[in-house]
């Protein structure tokens, strides 16, 4: 791509007068940069090292000393903007499939792919470069916007199309057992108003020729049981006698626990007040919730540790 074409593209404003006049690749890590390739420079510590590996042109989004006027120095309002609009131009050129899915398939799909080629999208800058790897040609997101900002055209599996018919084996609140088109899922980190949204994703997979391993799938943040002791200590699951569940279908899962463990206490907790909830915990056996996800224990409960003294 000529220097002119590419400072016009994404928006930049040249700081010299360079002998180059154009780049053939992209790096975004300084250790990968080869010669002749543009660097955008996130880490300027990392500047010398893409010009000794033979950078022909750097992106900066502030002030930057021109160590080599042989080469292009361009400047930015911000790289990750720019990055877009560059991400725009490359998936125009290359095939490369885009797909959206519902929140649920999404977690789903990226715990269990085993494929290489396969990526997870969030608009993050990591996955905005990952885009332009070469080695990844399906990119699952579940966020439209995101994807919009740079693609064209994507396809849309967003929505739920049908029920699937399936032979219900085993279930309980946190795991079910089934068969579906003659294969036995086993203890599925899912419980049965949810097996829709699991044999979804493993459609989306297959139509894609995606490989996957269903057994890696753990519980998801759209519902997560957290076990908790009798003095509302967190332990492993199946261990405490209280359970804190966080799930973003509160009244399909109350029902699920009012006609199935009528033996149990539950309760919907319906606001972030800790307090409350710690009274709720003690009188109860199962609190239900879909306010606390980020509160309770400052970040979702699936990534914390459980060495935390208490909830409270």
């Amino acid at each position: 791509m000529r220097i002119e074409t590419l400072k016009s593209l994404i928006g930049a404003k040249l700081l010299n007068l360079p002998a180059i006049t154009s780049i053939n690749n992209i790096a975004f890590e300084a250790k990968k940069v080869h010669r002749g390739d543009l660097f955008f420079a996130y880490d300027y510590d990392d500047i010398a090292q893409a010009v000794q590996n033979g950078a022909y042109a750097i992106v900066v989004d502030r002030v930057a000393e021109v160590t080599d006027q042989e080469i292009a120095w361009l400047r930015v309002d911000s790289l990750k903007d720019s990055s877009i609009k560059l991400l725009r131009y490359h998936v125009e050129q290359v095939k490369k499939k885009f797909i959206l899915l519902s929140s649920f398939e999404y977690e789903i799909l990226s715990q269990i792919t085993i494929s290489k080629d396969v990526q997870f999208l969030q608009n993050t800058q990591k996955d905005i470069i990952s885009v332009f790897d070469p080695n990844k040609k399906i990119f699952f997101s579940d966020d439209a916007t995101f994807l919009k900002s740079f693609c064209r055209e994507f396809e849309d599996f967003k929505k739920l199309r049908k029920r699937y018919k399936y032979q219900l084996i085993q279930s309980t609140l946190y795991e079910s057992s089934f068969i579906y088109k003659d294969i036995f899922y086993k203890n599925i980190a899912l419980p049965p108003f949810y097996i829709n949204y699991f044999i979804h994703a493993l459609d989306i997979a297959n139509q894609f020729e995606i490989e996957y391993n269903e057994e890696k799938l753990g519980f998801c943040s759209f519902f997560y049981p957290q076990f908790l002791t009798q003095k509302l200590m967190p332990t492993e699951f199946g261990k405490g006698s209280k359970v804190l569940l966080f799930c973003c279908d509160v009244d399909l899962t109350l029902e699920y626990c009012q006609k199935n463990l009528r033996h149990l206490k539950a309760v919907h907790h319906r606001d972030d007040d800790l307090n409350l909830l710690q009274k709720s915990l003690q009188n109860y056996d199962i609190v239900i919730t879909s306010a606390l996800q980020s509160s309770v224990l400052q970040m979702p409960p699936f990534v914390q540790k459980n060495d935390l003294p208490t909830l409270f």
